[in-house]
C-alpha cells in the first residue's frame, strides 16, 4: 500500500502544480485586460492517514497536497476608501465642469466678453449726454441697446440649455444606475451557483462585479457588504439598492408646485416615489454627503429655471409689489386680481359687462381680514413673513445650484439696468387714492396704489406728435401702460401692466426682454427732450448718473453696494472663486486616490515578471511531481516483475 499512496501523492503534486500553471497563463493572458485583477493558488496539505497512536504521538503518512483556494487578490479596506473618495471626487469634477461651463457663456477667458458690451452701452450713453438730439447719438445708443440685450438673452438662454443638458445627465445616470443594479444583482446569482459547493471561486465574475461596485461609487454614494455564499448586498444614499433577492430601481418624476416640470427627479419607486437625495441639506465632507456625480449634477442644475426675484431683497417687502404678491400667494386666491378671484360664496367678482363688482370685493376683503389675514404683516421688510419664507427658499434651492445662483444675480443685473433705465425715461408713480374715470362710457375705479406714468416727470420724444414716456427695454408681449381716457375730463392715465396678453404675469426679466419696436423703427421717439423739443437736460444728467449709482448687492446679506460694473465684477470673481474652490478640492482628491489606488494596484495588478517566476516554479514542480510518479511506478514494476 506503500507504494500505491506514494503514487497518489505524486499524481496529487501534477494536479497542483497544473492547476498553478492553469491560473498563472490565466493571469499573464488578462495581463492588459481593464479591471482584472490577479489570481493566486493557495496550497494546502491533504488530509493525514494514521497509521497508529502511542502515548505521546501520532505515526501518520501523508496524502500529498491540494489547492485549497485560487485567490482573489485583493484588499476590502483599501476597496472601500477608494470607492468613497472616488465618489468624492467625481461630485467635486462634475461641478467644476458646470462652472468651467458658465465662465465660458460670459467670454471673460476667451471670446467676446459680456464686459464690454457694458463698456459699449457706457460709451453710448456718455455720447448721448454730449449731443442728446442728434440722429447719430441715438441710432448707436439703440443699436447698443440690442447688442447688450442679446448678448445677455443669449448668455441667459445658454445657461438654461445647459441646465437641461445637466437634466439629461440625471436621466442617463440614473438609467446608468439602475442597469449597474441589475448586472451586480445578475453576476450575484452566478457567483453564488458557483460558490455554492465551496469547490472552486467564480473570481472573474468577482472581477466584474467589483468594476461595476468601483463605477457605481463615482455616480452615488454607496455602501455594501458580502454575505455568505458570495452575494453582495449595496446601499445606495443609505436606502436598500441591491438586496439578496433583488435590487429596487430608481425611477424619475416630474416635480409639482412651483419646480420646473421639465426638470426630472430621482426617487425611490418602492419608497413610494421618495426622493433620492435631499437637496436642501448643507453638502459637505464632515457629513460626508458630497459623494457621486448624480448629486453634483442634481445640485448644480438646480430645480427651476431661476431670475432676479429669486433673490430676495428687503425693500420689496416693505409694501411693494412682493408684498402684494406674498398676500395673493396666501389668500389661496388672486387677491389682487380681480379677474381670477372668487367671492367668499364662489362667484365671480366680475359681472356679465365685464365690470367689476366692488360689494363682493369688499366683503371679502372683510372675511380674509376674520382670518387673521393683515396686510400691515407683510410690510416690514426683513423682519415680514413674505421675506423669511423668501429667504428660505433662496438658501435652501437657489444657493447650492451654481447655474440658478449666476441665472439668479445675472438676471437681477440686467433688470436693474433695464428698469432703471425705463424708469427715467418713462416714470411711474402710486395713485394716492381711489380715481373713478368713465371710460367708453363705463366706469373704472383706478385703486390707490396703482402705478401710471408719471406724466410731470416723463421727457418727450422728437417726433411730431411729442410722444411722451417712451420706454427704451420692453417686454415682448407686454405694453408698459395700458392707455385710459376719461369720457368726462379727457384725461389721460397710462396704467402700468404687470401682466400679459395672456394673464401671465410679466417681469423685465431675460428672453422675455427686448429693446422696444418703436424706438427701433424711430429713435426720435427716445423722450430726452422738453414738450418744446429742446433737450431735457436733468433727465439726461439722471442717464448718466445711473452708472455711477452703488445701489446693486450682489447676495441678499452683503453690505456692500455696487456699480453695474462693480457688480458684473464682482459675479465674475464669485464664478472664478466658486470654480477654485472645486478645482483645489479635486487636486485634493486626486492626490489621496492616486496613493490609495497606488497600494491597491500593488495588490490587484498583474506583474508579467512576477508571473513568469510563477510559470518557471510551478513548471519545476510538476516537472519534480512527474520524476516522482515515474520513479514510483519502476518500483512498483519492479516488485510486480519480481514476484
Amino acid at each position: 500500500m506503500g507504494g500505491m499512496s506514494s503514487l497518489y501523492i505524486g499524481v496529487s503534486g501534477l494536479q497542483a502544480s497544473q492547476n498553478a500553471i492553469n491560473t498563472t497563463s490565466h493571469n499573464l493572458a488578462n495581463l492588459h485586460t481593464p479591471g482584472y485583477v490577479r489570481q493566486q493558488v493557495v496550497f494546502s496539505d491533504r488530509s493525514y492517514q494514521t497509521l497508529s497512536v502511542g502515548s505521546v504521538y501520532y505515526n501518520q503518512s501523508g496524502r500529498g497536497v491540494s489547492v485549497m483556494d485560487i485567490r482573489h487578490v485583493r484588499d476590502v479596506l483599501l476597496d472601500k476608501a477608494y470607492r468613497e473618495e472616488s465618489g468624492r471626487e467625481a461630485f467635486y469634477d462634475s461641478q467644476a465642469q458646470v462652472i468651467d461651463e458658465i465662465i465660458g457663456y460670459f467670454g471673460e477667458l476667451e471670446g467676446e466678453a459680456f464686459q464690454d458690451y457694458l463698456e459699449d452701452m457706457w460709451r453710448a450713453i456718455q455720447e448721448v449726454n454730449k449731443n442728446p438730439l442728434g440722429t447719430e447719438t441715438r441710432a448707436a445708443l439703440v443699436q447698443s441697446a440690442v447688442s447688450f440685450i442679446s448678448k445677455a438673452n443669449s448668455i441667459y438662454s445658454d445657461m438654461r440649455n445647459y441646465q437641461l443638458t445637466l437634466n439629461q445627465k440625471v436621466i442617463n445616470s440614473v438609467n446608468r444606475i439602475n442597469e449597474i443594479g441589475a448586472e451586480i444583482h445578475s453576476l450575484n446569482k452566478m457567483i453564488s451557483k458557483i460558490e455554492v459547493g465551496d469547490i472552486e471561486s467564480a473570481n472573474d465574475y468577482r472581477d466584474k462585479r467589483d468594476n461595476l461596485l468601483d463605477e457605481l461609487g463615482g455616480l452615488i454614494k454607496i455602501s455594501y457588504k458580502e454575505l455568505e455564499g458570495g452575494v453582495v448586498t449595496v446601499k445606495a444614499e443609505n436606502v436598500d439598492f441591491v438586496t439578496e433577492n433583488g435590487f429596487f430601481e430608481m425611477g424619475l418624476v416630474h416635480p409639482g408646485g412651483d419646480a420646473d416640470p421639465e426638470l426630472v427627479v430621482p426617487v425611490w419607486n418602492y419608497l413610494n416615489q421618495k426622493e433620492v437625495f435631499n437637496i436642501t441639506a448643507m453638502v459637505s465632507t464632515v457629513k460626508n454627503n458630497d459623494m457621486g456625480s448624480l448629486k453634483a449634477y442634481i445640485l448644480a442644475r438646480g430645480s427651476a429655471k431661476a431670475n432676479y426675484t429669486d433673490i430676495p431683497n428687503a425693500e420689496d417687502y416693505e409694501g411693494g409689489e412682493k408684498s402684494l404678491e406674498y398676500m395673493r400667494k396666501i389668500n389661496s386666491g388672486d387677491y389682487f386680481s380681480i379677474r381670477d378671484t372668487k367671492a367668499a360664496d364662489g362667484s365671480s367678482l366680475i359681472d356679465g359687462n365685464g365690470d367689476v363688482i366692488w360689494t363682493k370685493v369688499r366683503e371679502l376683503e372683510k372675511e380674509l381680514g376674520k382670518k387673521g389675514i393683515d396686510y400691515n404683516d407683510y410690510v416690514g421688510g426683513k423682519d415680514s413673513p413674505a421675506y423669511e419664507e423668501a429667504m428660505e427658499y433662496y438658501d435652501s434651492y437657489v444657493i447650492p445650484s451654481s447655474i440658478m445662483t449666476v441665472m439668479g444675480e445675472f438676471d437681477q443685473l440686467i433688470n436693474k439696468i433695464v428698469e432703471d433705465f425705463n424708469e427715467v425715461l418713462s416714470p411711474t408713480k402710486k395713485l394716492d387714492q381711489d380715481k373713478t374715470i368713465t371710460v367708453n362710457g363705463k366706469q373704472i375705479t383706478l385703486k390707490a396704489g396703482t402705478r401710471v406714468l408719471d406724466l410731470d416727470k416723463a421727457g418727450y420724444g422728437k417726433d411730431e406728435e411729442r410722444t411722451q414716456g417712451t420706454e427704451l427695454f420692453s417686454r415682448k408681449h407686454t405694453k408698459r401702460y395700458t392707455e385710459y381716457v376719461d369720457d368726462t375730463t379727457g384725461e389721460k392715465y397710462y396704467v402700468y401692466n404687470y401682466r400679459d396678453e395672456l394673464e401671465n404675469e410679466s417681469l423685465y426679466s431675460l428672453t422675455n426682454l427686448e429693446v422696444n419696436p418703436d424706438v427701433l423703427s424711430n429713435n426720435q421717439l427716445i423722450p430726452l427732450s422738453n414738450v418744446d423739443g429742446s433737450e431735457n437736460r436733468p433727465l439726461i444728467d439722471q442717464i448718466d448718473a445711473l452708472w455711477k449709482k452703488d445701489d446693486l448687492v450682489l447676495l441678499p446679506e452683503y453690505s456692500s453696494n455696487k456699480n453695474y460694473m462693480n457688480y458684473y465684477t464682482e459675479l465674475i470673481g464669485q464664478i472664478a472663486g466658486a470654480g477654485e474652490l472645486y478645482n483645489d478640492m479635486i487636486m485634493q482628491q486626486e492626490k489621496l486616490i492616486s496613493g490609495i489606488d497606488g497600494v491597491r494596484r500593488q495588490i490587484m495588478d498583474v506583474s508579467s515578471d512576477e508571473e513568469l517566476q510563477n510559470l518557471v516554479k510551478y513548471q519545476a514542480a510538476y516537472n519534480a511531481s512527474s520524476r516522482f510518479v515515474t520513479v514510483i511506478d519502476q518500483m512498483l514494476e519492479l516488485i510486480v516483475t519480481q514476484l
